[in-house]
């Protein structure tokens, strides 16, 4: 919604943002570790659902007063009244084609899925792992989310701006 009614020149800002502040909320995962290890696993999981539940409530409300909907939004609930559903699966099949066609271009959605799987069975497992198989201290855990989004906001520091958009090509792995 930021995104799709800013000019151009700003969407790269604007996506900037969100990516800071998602990176910065992992550098509060060792207060979850805190609280586990203060009152234990199940009343700290209780009360950061409470805390999550409470805040996500805080945002639903905020959201629907304070947003609107963009106008690419406006176009396409306008398409999809006039669109028949053999017309939208027609288009769902035109982009499988393109993608099955486009070897690069199915490389990148191969390694996007596999990407996925993997964070969600690391999401998953890897605490379990941590706990079970390594005998890391419940709170312990909480440590690497920390240690994740630090990297990342380095990263996002002093690597990213370096990376000049006028020698893109040069980045690239592969031509699509």
């Amino acid at each position: 919604l930021l995104i799709e009614d800013s000019e151009p020149s700003k969407r790269h800002h604007i996506f900037n943002m969100l990516q800071l502040i998602g990176v910065i909320g992992g550098l509060f995962a060792p207060i979850g570790g805190w609280m586990v290890s203060e009152w234990t696993l199940i009343p700290a999981v209780r009360i950061m659902y409470i805390i999550a539940g409470v805040s996500m409530t805080l945002m639903f409300i905020g959201r629907n007063y304070s947003t609107y909907d963009t106008v690419i939004g406006k176009r396409k609930k306008a398409d999809y009244k006039i669109m028949d559903w053999t017309v939208m699966i027609k288009e769902y099949t035109t982009v499988l084609r393109v993608i099955f066609s486009n070897l690069p271009l199915l490389l990148i959605f191969c390694v996007y899925i596999m990407f996925q799987f993997q964070l969600t069975i690391k999401n998953t497992f890897l605490s379990l792992y941590l706990v079970r198989i390594l005998h890391f201290q419940d709170a312990f855990i909480a440590i690497f989310p920390a240690v994740t989004s630090m990297a990342m906001l380095l990263l996002m520091m002093f690597v990213v701006p370096k990376l000049n958009h006028e020698r893109l090509n040069q980045y690239k792995i592969g031509r699509a």
